[in-house]
């Protein structure tokens, strides 16, 4: 089952300009996918509290589907290596034969037979470690989706992108 929130809301659904002319700009959109229901539940709510729209999926067709969807929505795709579906690299891969510049972060507390390397070099911007502080994983989620309605991305985030970081959190105390 595929499973979405707050999209009602806004896809589909021109932007009202405001009374300069300018188009009220969209909230950035994350695809979350991983198979274990806890942890997407979870990271969908934090992430969505924090002005974010959010598509969950349980794995890694699932979440294809979705960016093929709702792409032009999504800015960044937060990704579990190890699915029983289809791990996260094959599932980058199929995303991005849809978008090729679409930003990625792995998240795994086991990246099995890959190495952080190998995720990096198939194009992720960043590999995340379970556990992690969920405020660290916001402000990545920020630094890689620019300012809302902006996603050309900052300078910054392209740097940081085209370096493709590593970054291991712990959980919040």
């Amino acid at each position: 089952m595929i499973q979405t929130t707050d999209r009602n809301a806004t896809i589909g659904r021109p932007t009202a300009p405001l009374a300069s002319g300018n188009p009220v700009p969209r909230p950035r959109g994350v695809l979350v996918i991983d198979d274990n229901d806890d942890i997407r539940s979870l990271l969908g709510a934090i992430v969505r509290t924090q002005g974010f729209l959010v598509w969950l999926a349980s794995g890694g067709f699932e979440g294809e589907t979705l960016y093929r969807n709702y792409g032009p929505e999504i800015d960044l795709v937060l990704l579990d290596v190890q699915m029983p579906d289809r791990d996260g690299p094959a599932t980058l891969a199929a995303i991005r034969a849809l978008a090729p510049a679409v930003p990625c972060c792995f998240i795994s507390g086991h990246t099995g037979e890959y190495t952080e390397d190998q995720l990096l070099g198939f194009g992720a911007a960043a590999v995340l470690r379970k556990p992690f502080r969920l405020s660290e994983l916001i402000d990545h989620l920020r630094q890689l989706t620019g300012p809302a309605g902006a996603c050309g991305h900052t300078n910054e985030c392209r740097s940081a992108r085209a370096a493709g970081s590593v970054s291991e959190y712990t959980e919040e105390q």
